[in-house]
């Protein structure tokens, strides 16, 4: 009988099969990344990671909520050495600055990803909760930002937070076909400052 693995040596497989299809999804994107790639990167066997995920679909899920929780603890993390709404919203908007090449990379196969998924309602799900999961972040911040001041008392929290979303992908999405850095971040720069007069 082969040894038994420990709860934690399961987690840190699994840890190791999501960082290398990662690594895969950046360089080849997502459909065009084979479960083979991932075998080739991660240096495991076919069968362990079939043991941990049974397709090239739930390892991306996985790797989707792992980020996002990553991403979560970063966010409240910066958020706690901050005193007032403005400056966690000119956070969460200059984040993707300044320009590296990882987060083009990461927008390109989430984006790839977006599209696979309008054939799928389980995987629409994943990208709904996903999507309100950092949309409530911005509603937070605009109704602090409102009862401390910062930001007009008439404002329609959930209309300004539903707003947001849209505009940023927006600028990635025009970057990764047209753009260059420069561009990149002088349209984040002037999001900020349009988002910002909308609010006040």
């Amino acid at each position: 009988m082969p040894p038994k693995i420990s709860d934690e040596a399961k987690e840190m497989r699994k840890l190791a099969i999501l960082e290398a299809a990662h690594q895969c999804f950046a360089e080849k994107g997502y459909y065009e990344t084979s479960i083979d790639d991932i075998v080739r990167v991660s240096k495991m066997s076919k069968g362990a990671i079939y043991t941990y995920f049974p397709s090239k679909e739930e390892i991306f899920i996985s790797l989707m909520n792992h980020l996002t929780e990553e991403s979560m603890k970063v966010i409240q993390s910066e958020f706690a050495k901050m005193s007032t709404a403005t400056e966690k919203l000119k956070y969460m908007i200059q984040r993707n600055l300044p320009f590296l090449d990882s987060r083009k990379v990461l927008q390109r196969v989430h984006f790839e990803f977006w599209l696979y998924s309008a054939s799928s309602p389980k995987l629409q799900m994943l990208m709904k909760q996903r999507k309100e999961q950092f949309e409530r972040i911005i509603w937070e911040i605009i109704e602090e930002g409102k009862e401390r001041g910062e930001f007009r008392k008439d404002l329609k929290t959930e209309a300004a937070a539903s707003l947001y979303w849209p505009f940023r992908d927006g600028v990635w999405l025009h970057f990764l076909t047209i753009g260059d850095a420069t561009a990149f971040e002088q349209s984040i720069r002037g999001f900020e400052e349009m988002f910002f007069r909308y609010l006040t």
